[in-house]
């Protein structure tokens, strides 16, 4: 946990053991001691509070509930960035010396926290300078306002800024500063928020302005420790680089952290980038160890090329909103002109914003609601949708209106009306708040030499905090299901086509990890048949349970549901044929730490036989203007890369739609 809270506790630690005349010393600069006192007043409550939440050592009774989560990662937050033995292991002093700040300069601390890098600028540039301090996070801009105030700083601004842009003047700044936040806008900031975040730091900063980021490096060495989340340099270089952008300085003052140092590209224009500039800027040798197959990928482009959804960030847009108002409307009353205009609007929806998604599903609900009595009873036939439809339609559609009132903050009044919740835009701004509590010129050669990722996240920043009818236990149960098995999912996905492609046999042993409620399980199934056998894989218990009772009445014995770990698929070794992952290597790559996912690859290459195939369906990235997004996605040329590394030579590869591929592995020979 190099650079992380272990640190900070060890100051602590440091301080309690020293004498009063070295504890005077410890807390004289006026941060340190502002950082001593937040945590340690009222008998160290504060330091105690983070402990209880951070490790679990205490039930404090709110823990499902959004002020528990912006809580946490507050006080995470906090005692990382304000840390007082920063300095001891990130340097801070070395990089503040290189950026070269003047008096009376005007410098953008972007994602500013609880100021540790905003104080030493306004030390920097004096009163004739300015320091505007950009944060989400009202709980750090209340800790830095008080502090500047106590303290009689008069050149720190203190700006509450929002998920796509920064709140700056146009050539306002000479210098834009970002510590730590540039892999989260990478990987989970969906493409209009990207790009509106970008262009509003280039239009603050001057002409002659520059832009400094700071982030984490994937380390491919046992003897250094590890430092949170990463994302390669490279990356960042290639995508900047379509923003208007070029890195002119890089300085790296620890393995594990890397300075960039970019000025704006003068006279660019969205788009402009040329073809001999392009071809400069690409990941050259990108692919498998020596003897293997390698790809160039170009990174001259506004995408990433893997992206997670950031789930403390709100996802419903506000015609998805007033979209669920009229599907719940529709669900309760049984009007069938509501459910006819729901249906015409999620119609209009997809292609925009949910292609693949609850909105499809939600379709599905409507055209059974606007069903003949016998084409409702053929909708039914299949005893998968049947049992799909008990279990958000039952009880007069209990489950599915819970759903739709707490994923969309809707509450209904005492004349049945359905509305948003009054407190809906307060909620939806304290959840954007949390989701920030967490080399050369484009075209330097680059080549992977291990199995590390090239962007990585450390789960905790991605956790839902939607909360309101059902528990998020319930919500991210019931999301799942719903997206997993809708009935419509053929018509998106050509899953048919999907299981041809992959060629079962009966008598084979399929291991469906990250099965989910077991939509491909059971599908799996049949292909197998009696004398073959399904091993449904997950960590999450309440879908393995739904697949145990739902096998027997369906009478898909063959299936054998494996309550899985992070780092091990729990399979017996050279027990599978084939191991098939669906929206799963996303995850897998981005979130798991190394170690993690060592195991993980690992237990997956122990069980599959000599000859076994493993399986990758996943999300493509997609340029195309006109091609509806579809989720999560990962460039497979990097999963075919990393996999090469873990032992797996790609041999068949298949994409029926565009937002989705297959690719199929054999496990080679590892010497």
């Amino acid at each position: 946990n190099f650079g992380g809270e272990y640190t900070a506790l060890k100051w602590f630690c440091e301080y309690f053991l020293a004498t009063e005349e070295q504890r005077a010393t410890m807390i004289k600069d006026p941060f340190v001691n502002a950082f001593f006192h937040f945590f340690g007043d009222d008998n160290y409550a504060t330091l105690k509070e983070y402990l209880e939440r951070k490790y679990h050592l205490k039930k404090l009774g709110d823990e499902n509930t959004v002020y528990a989560h912006r809580r946490e990662g507050f006080l995470e937050d906090f005692i990382l960035f304000n840390n007082p033995a920063r300095e001891d292991w990130e340097k801070s002093s070395q990089i503040i010396d290189a950026l070269g700040v003047k008096p009376g300069q005007m410098i953008a601390d972007i994602g500013s926290g609880p100021g540790y890098y905003a104080v030493k600028f306004s030390k920097l540039t004096g009163p004739s300078g300015r320091v505007f301090a950009i944060e989400l996070n009202s709980y750090h801009n209340f800790f830095l306002r008080t502090y500047c105030k106590l303290n009689q700083i008069g050149n720190v601004e203190v700006v509450q800024g929002e998920l796509d842009n920064i709140g700056l003047k146009q050539n306002s700044v000479d210098l834009a500063f970002s510590c730590s936040l540039y892999h989260i806008i990478y990987t989970t900031y969906a493409e209009r928020e990207k790009n509106n975040f970008v262009m509003s730091i280039r239009n603050a900063l001057k002409d002659k302005g520059r832009l400094v980021l700071i982030d984490n490096t994937p380390i491919d060495d046992d003897t250094l420790p590890y430092h949170g989340p990463c994302i390669d340099k490279n990356l960042i270089v290639g995508q900047l680089w379509y923003y208007g952008f070029r890195l002119v300085t890089t300085h790296q003052f620890i393995p594990q952290r890397y300075i960039l140092v970019f000025e704006k590209i003068r006279d660019w224009k969205p788009g402009a980038v040329t073809a001999n500039e392009a071809d400069k800027a690409t990941l050259k040798g990108i692919g498998a160890p020596p003897g293997g197959k390698s790809f160039d990928i170009p990174i001259v482009s506004k995408e990433s090329l893997v992206h997670i959804p950031n789930e403390g960030v709100p996802d419903t847009t506000q015609a998805g909103r007033e979209a669920a108002v009229m599907f719940y409307k529709g669900l309760q009353t049984g009007n069938l002109d509501t459910l006819k205009a729901a249906r015409r609007r999620y119609e209009e929806l997809i292609p925009r914003e949910k292609f693949g998604d609850e909105y499809t599903a939600f379709v599905w609900f409507c055209d059974y609601l606007l069903a003949s009595p016998v084409e409702k009873q053929r909708m039914l036939q299949d005893k998968l949708v049947a049992g799909y439809f008990d279990l958000l339609g039952g009880n007069d559609f209990e489950v599915i209106k819970t759903y739709l009132k707490s994923r969309y903050r809707l509450e209904e009044k005492e004349d049945g009306a359905l509305v948003l919740k009054k407190d809906q835009i307060k909620e939806i701004e304290a959840l954007k708040e949390l989701s920030n509590q967490q080399a050369s010129q484009p075209g330097a050669d680059f080549k992977i030499t291990s199995s590390l990722a090239l962007a990585f996240l450390d789960k905790d920043s991605l956790t839902s905090t939607r909360t309101g009818d059902a528990t998020e236990e319930q919500l991210f149960f019931w999301r799942d299901f719903i997206l997993f098995n809708n009935p419509y999912r053929e018509n998106w996905e050509q899953t048919s086509l999907i299981l041809k492609a992959l060629n079962l046999r009966p008598g084979q042993t399929v291991a469906d990890v990250g099965s989910g409620p077991g939509y491909y399980s059971f599908k799996f199934s049949q292909k197998v048949g009696p004398e073959g056998r399904v091993f449904a894989v997950d960590t999450n218990r309440p879908h393995l349970d739904y697949i145990a009772q739902l096998r027997r009445d369906v009478g898909a014995e063959n299936i054998q549901t494996v309550l899985s770990e992070l780092n091990d698929i729990k399979l017996p070794e050279n027990s599978v044929d084939h191991a098939f992952l669906c929206s799963l290597y996303n995850v897998v790559y981005t979130t798991s730490m190394e170690k993690v996912k060592d195991g993980f690859i690992a237990s997956i290459r122990k069980a599959l036989k000599p000859k076994g195939r493993l399986i990758i369906v996943d999300n493509a990235v997609v340029k195309k203007p006109d091609i509806p997004y579809h989720g999560p996605y990962i460039d497979k040329r990097l999963v075919v890369a990393q996999l090469a590394y873990y032992g797996f030579q790609l041999v068949e590869e298949h994409q029926f739609i565009p937002q989705r591929y297959v690719l199929i592995f054999e496990k080679s020979r590892m010497d």
